[in-house]
């Protein structure tokens, strides 16, 4: 995978999901078949999001697992000492 062109185009999605200032939470999804791309894709928004945590998986570190209560969930990002999630 072109590492430039992903840095690029995820670039340009964050800031075309950011252009209405009037939302206030943004969802962006990414999958692949390949864990390889995927990979790629982490590493790359850890890089552009310096200062959000990224929750790989439902229960480990300080995310919540996945089977949990709309107010627990709220609460957990409500925690989270950084720009975003």
């Amino acid at each position: 995978m072109d590492l430039n062109f992903l840095q690029n185009t995820l670039r340009t999605a964050l800031e075309q999901a950011h252009l209405k200032p009037t939302i206030r939470y943004h969802n962006i999804g990414f999958s692949s078949k390949d864990l390889c791309d995927l990979d790629d894709i982490t590493q790359t928004l850890r890089g552009l999001l310096p200062g959000y945590t990224l929750w790989r998986q439902p229960g480990m570190q300080s995310a919540p697992e996945s089977v949990i209560s709309r107010k627990h969930f709220q609460d957990q990002i409500l925690t989270a000492n950084q720009a975003g999630i």
